[in-house]
């Protein structure tokens, strides 16, 4: 896989390459994902499968609340 890979100017070592169809991947770059497909001569649903989950709610880290500074235009003409 590879050599095939290189072909199309994706170059990952065999462990990466073996991490990436032995499990599970986190993250896969589009590239990759289009180099798999023309190597395998499918499409990207044929190796990726999707499911649709209710998202839950995010939490996000609070804002900080500064009151805004006040700028009296010192040194300038009022």
């Amino acid at each position: 896989m590879v050599p095939l890979l290189k072909e199309r100017s994706i170059h990952l070592s065999a462990s990466q390459v073996h991490r990436l169809v032995s499990g599970t991947p986190e993250r896969l770059s589009l590239q990759v994902l289009a180099a798999f497909c023309d190597i395998l001569g499918c499409a990207p649903a044929d190796l990726v499968a999707t499911t649709a989950e209710n998202a839950g709610v995010r939490k996000t880290a609070t804002r900080c609340h500064r009151r805004p500074s006040r700028s009296f235009g010192l040194g300038q003409p009022g």
